[in-house]
């Protein structure tokens, strides 16, 4: 039987979400293989300044090599510098328009139009980049991170976060002698102000600053228990604990268990014509976009018959933390029986927010047409609640448990002056008629407690209780 194991937090700041699990190989499952990516644009075409669309990247590139800029503030960071042969590598699959004025990149992710647009001239900054350096001024790297946020951090306002009094306060506790260990401590003490689980900042030895690192059930599960949350191990028994609810599922409720392509997808039957699916993370297969998507495909192919098999359908998203979106929906894509409007997209840059775009569903089949119940804890975010906007298009689904966290704006890397990374929620999410949820959540339909430590202890599952008395 499956071991029914939950991994938190580390990807969910880097990757919105998801990871890698044990297996027990007496569940079926089936591989998923990658595609090679080509492209056959000539590089002598691209020769010139670019400009992302989305994430303001500066692309200048040259018969032999090209160049990558990130601006913050009056800074201008050199990010990377390679030969023109590795530019595939950069970019994915990209081609150049017809009429030569952008270069379509990540053509692999049909989730939105990403792509470059010609760029008159570097910004002045840009003349003399900084070069990140591990030994760059700490009062340097400081600079760099916030200016990061403040032209691109999409939630200010949302947050009630008041960034500039928040540089105030601390930036007269940097200068060049600051150790790098209370540099992190600062950093990471800006960042708690957010209380947004996809801020953070990726520091040497891929140590993670964090703005969050925990979800509000793995808090309310720690009280439950009376842990210390000082102390390093008490994450670990909190995830024992949610394991354990998972396992009390496959064991006393399901039927025909088995995992569908990946061991983060589980399907099993519940009584009175219920099936049942749990999308425990929405990184199918690590954390590529192609091998999500093939993935994703391959969840589809099981899903086609095993949909008709049942009356009612479970999706279960209570111990999911987000993950890839892309494929987030494209599993909702074959489920739905309705095409429509899901949510919107805005990017910020220099603070202004870029015109939305119009993410829709498109079934990719007949769809299922019976009922469908989804689950919800305050562990479920990120990619989770983008596959909420995009089930419940014409109100097929009904939302049953706890509210969703509100963490849907996913974070793009940006370079400071000593290498860190800064990862900004530059994104704002919003539905069809304007709602923003970020910070809120979605609420359920019905309320329902998704975990509690008597009902886990008891081997109880009071959401699919209440489900089989339908």
């Amino acid at each position: 039987m499956k071991n029914f194991i939950i991994i938190t937090s580390t990807v969910s700041l880097i990757a919105c979400g998801g990871g890698g699990e044990s297996t027990d190989t007496s569940v079926p499952t089936s591989t998923v293989s990658t595609p090679v990516t080509t492209q056959s644009t000539s590089s002598d075409n691209l020769i010139g300044l670019w400009q992302h669309n989305k994430l303001a990247t500066i692309l200048s590139i040259s018969q032999t090599s090209y160049t990558l800029y990130q601006t913050a503030g009056d800074y201008c960071l050199q990010v990377n510098q390679q030969d023109i042969n590795k530019l595939s590598e950069e970019l994915g699959e990209y081609k150049l328009s017809a009429d030569k004025q952008r270069i379509d990149v990540d053509l692999e992710d049909d989730f939105e139009s990403m792509f470059y647009q010609p760029l008159e001239q570097l910004p002045f900054s840009c003349a003399e980049p900084i070069l990140p350096d591990s030994e760059a001024s700490p009062s340097l790297v400081f600079e760099t991170f916030w200016h990061h946020f403040n032209d691109s951090y999409a939630s200010f306002d949302i947050r009630s976060v008041n960034w500039q009094m928040i540089y105030d306060e601390y930036v007269s506790q940097v200068s060049d002698s600051t150790s790098p260990e209370t540099l992190q401590r600062i950093i990471t003490q800006m960042l708690q102000k957010f209380a947004d689980a996809h801020a953070g900042v990726i520091a040497k030895n891929n140590v993670i600053l964090r703005s969050i690192s925990y979800s509000p059930l793995q808090q309310q599960l720690a009280e439950e228990l009376n842990l210390n949350m000082d102390n390093a191990d008490w994450m670990l028994a909190v995830d024992d604990k949610i394991s354990e609810a998972g396992a009390t599922i496959v064991q006393k409720y399901l039927s025909d268990v088995e995992l569908l392509a990946t061991d983060q997808v589980i399907w099993g039957k519940l009584a009175n014509g219920f099936g049942y699916l749990n999308l425990r993370s929405m990184n199918f297969d690590g954390d590529r976009d192609t091998d999500n998507l093939l993935a994703a495909d391959a969840i589809n192919d099981a899903l086609s018959s095993r949909l008709t098999e049942i009356d009612h359908l479970v999706i279960d998203l209570r111990f999911n933390l987000g993950g890839n979106v892309p494929a987030a929906l494209k599993v909702a894509n074959f489920i739905a029986n309705q095409s429509g409007h899901a949510f919107d997209i805005s990017y910020k840059h220099r603070g202004v927010l870029s015109k939305p775009a119009t993410i829709s569903i498109t079934p990719i089949n007949i769809g299922f047409t019976g009922n469908v119940y989804v689950l919800t804890s305050r562990h479920t975010g990120s990619a989770a609640e983008a596959f909420i906007y995009a089930i419940k298009v014409g109100n097929q689904a009904q939302l049953i448990g706890e509210n969703t966290r509100g963490i849907l704006a996913g974070p793009s890397p940006k370079t400071l002056a000593n290498g860190w990374v800064a990862m900004v929620p530059n994104r704002v999410i919003s539905g069809p008629s304007g709602e923003i949820l970020e910070s809120v959540g979605f609420a359920p339909d019905t309320h329902l407690p998704a975990f509690t430590l008597s009902d886990i202890n008891r081997k109880i599952d009071g959401a699919l209780e209440h489900l089989l008395t339908f």
